[in-house]
């Protein structure tokens, strides 16, 4: 069901999960990117990205994971009444606004469902994989072992600076994931 801006100015839901999706494609790989980014700026860091070929392939494949979530979209049936006639039968109460407001169903085969779902899964605990594996690596050059050539204001900056990037994006990622709640 399509809410907000987009519904009131009467775009219409297939477009909104569209849009969706892209967004939370972008979200995924700049996540990654921004502490991937902070985490190779470290000179002590032995698993930093030196190349453009490694970063550009790595990011790559990580847009890529992503992007499957475009598909979807391709899977949509046309004869929404049919989808929602056999949306019903999986779940005979759905709550009001399903009658009530201009309802999309996204997918009606139960197998597509459960693979749907793993994906998403497998993209959230991606997204945790590299954001926790690049931000461990920051922490352990900030805090545990920082680097001695460095002075000690400039250490303070850098630790500012990564709680900064901190709030700068799991705020929106909270503000994503309760939207999606």
């Amino acid at each position: 069901m399509g809410v907000g801006l987009f519904s009131w100015l009467g775009v219409s839901n297939k477009f909104q999960l569209a849009s969706a999706f892209l967004i939370i494609f972008i979200m995924t790989g700049s996540n990654v990117y921004v502490f991937e980014t902070r985490s190779s700026s470290i000179q002590m860091n032995r698993f930093k990205m030196t190349r453009t070929s490694t970063r550009v392939l790595y990011h790559g494949v990580i847009y890529l994971v992503s992007s499957g979530m475009v598909l979807f979209m391709l899977v949509i049936p046309e004869d929404q009444v049919t989808a929602k006639l056999e949306s019903l039968k999986r779940e005979p109460c759905p709550t009001v606004e399903f009658f009530e407001n201009n309802v999309i169903v996204l997918l009606t085969d139960s197998n597509f469902i459960n693979f749907g779902l793993l994906y998403v899964l497998f993209m959230i605990f991606n997204l945790i994989f590299h954001i926790s594996f690049h931000v461990m690596c920051t922490v352990y050059h900030l805090y545990i072992v920082p680097p001695k050539s460095i002075s000690i204001e400039t250490q303070k900056k850098q630790r500012k600076f990564f709680i900064g990037i901190i709030f700068q994006t799991t705020i929106p990622l909270f503000v994503l994931f309760f939207s999606c709640t």
